[in-house]
């Protein structure tokens, strides 16, 4: 080894790593992540698999080159394989976290503000592949990057015993047989009973789940089976703090619950992601209760594949999603009174064709609208001024849609747009 790779960097077999895919080599790796922290060295992998029995912890500015090294765990239950925290600025290339289905995560985030991840596989978590915790430091998680990044085989699903669902303020789930805490079920999460998807507010007990408001096709549901999806291949927790993340050319794929879960109050800038055989969503955005998310941005994506739609919208504001090539029904809005200023253009192969337009504007699903011909939308009354409503499939003498031109519940929505025979 050079004088000058030595005066710059580390190499983990320095410190006794092995890296035979069978000797613990946790120890060895920790010692050198705390060296190369202390003395502002670069740490080097070897491309070899290397197994930890604890959880490696990054916890002050580090760069580390994995030169395709892969990262696994022994039969021990861990977090995760790797934790970046305490307003730590981290840089990681070329390495592969393995959770190998006992870690919670491939890699939590507690405080890893602006730290930037390149060519890093996160794969096999017994439930996020990647986490963006609430508990974070000062800082939080904000401005994360991620480039070529792979989210991948990670979270479970549970279906044992049966469930009723009664719709009243919110829907309530009581199950029978049901182990829903001891399952690991957490607020975000979706539950498939019938045709329904319905996310959980709060995890009351082994036999109760509160979901936030769905508009059921039926008011009650008895003694039917169930799915729970637990898991995302990348999810941040509802933090103010947890804002402005991107991801640009990353795959989310295979997942039990959704590719992505973005729930910071400010939200992503996604670029040419696909999302792809995960069994919920291939992208959710905000809570179906809860806090605002603002202004996030989807471009170039693409879905296939999926357990639902490409899109969960749940309060979620001032989103772009443009060019979006979708195998299957695009977008699912949880509630539009609380989706403004979508710009959506998703075309996907069930001609489902959402127009762009000027801000604000809200794509209603078609459930929500009302089907008499050129009438305004049901519950006009929760809509502010200058809302835009389009409607699906309009025939030959329908409007394209409606603007509200007042703020007043009273205000009058004017048609526009009228489509003629040719």
């Amino acid at each position: 080894m050079s004088a000058n790779f030595t005066t710059w960097n580390l190499d983990v077999h320095d410190f006794g790593a092995i890296g035979d895919g069978k000797t613990n080599d946790f120890a060895a790796i920790q010692a050198a992540i705390t060296e190369a922290q202390v003395s502002n060295k670069t740490l080097h992998f070897r491309p070899q698999t290397y197994i930890v029995s604890n959880e490696l912890q990054i916890s002050s500015d580090l760069i580390i080159e994995g030169h395709g090294a892969q990262i696994g765990t022994t039969n021990a239950p861990l977090r995760s394989v790797l934790a970046v925290q305490n307003q730590t600025l981290v840089e990681v290339r070329h390495l592969t976290l393995n959770a190998s289905l006992i870690a919670d995560h491939a890699m939590y985030c507690g405080g890893a503000g602006q730290s930037k991840f390149e060519r890093v596989i996160f794969l096999r978590a017994r439930k996020d592949a990647v986490l963006l915790d609430a508990k974070g430091s000062a800082g939080g998680n904000d401005c994360m990057k991620f480039e070529r990044c792979i989210f991948q085989h990670s979270g479970q699903t549970f279906a044992k015993g049966t469930v009723s669902v009664s719709k009243g303020v919110s829907a309530i789930i009581t199950g029978s047989g049901t182990q829903f805490r001891k399952n690991g079920i957490r607020s975000g999460d979706f539950i498939h009973v019938g045709e329904e998807w319905l996310q959980v507010a709060t995890v009351d007990s082994e036999t109760q789940i509160t979901c936030a408001l769905h508009p059921l096709s039926a008011g009650h549901v008895a003694g039917t089976k169930y799915t729970a999806h637990v898991g995302d291949g990348y999810r941040e927790e509802i933090f103010n703090d947890n804002n402005l993340c991107v991801h640009r050319d990353c795959l989310y794929r295979g997942n039990a619950g959704s590719g992505a879960r973005f729930a910071g109050l400010y939200g992503p800038r996604v670029e040419n992601g696909q999302s792809d055989f995960n069994k919920a969503f291939g992208f959710v955005v905000g809570m179906a209760t809860g806090s605002n998310v603002i202004g996030s941005s989807f471009h170039g994506c693409y879905t296939e594949d999926l357990g639902a739609e490409s899109f969960f919208l749940g309060y979620a504001a001032g989103i772009t999603i443009d060019t979006l090539n979708c195998a299957g029904e695009p977008i699912r809005i949880s509630n539009p009174s609380f989706n403004w200023g979508i710009l959506s253009n998703a075309q996907g192969q069930m001609g489902a064709l959402m127009p762009i337009g000027s801000d604000p504007l809200v794509h209603v699903p078609t459930a929500v609208m009302n089907t008499h011909k050129n009438l305004p939308p049901e519950k006009p009354n929760s809509y502010p001024h200058g809302t835009i409503l389009f409607k699906l499939a309009p025939s030959p003498g329908d409007y394209i849609g409606w603007v509200k031109l007042g703020a007043a519940p009273s205000s009058d929505w004017v048609p526009f747009g009228k489509v003629e025979n040719s």
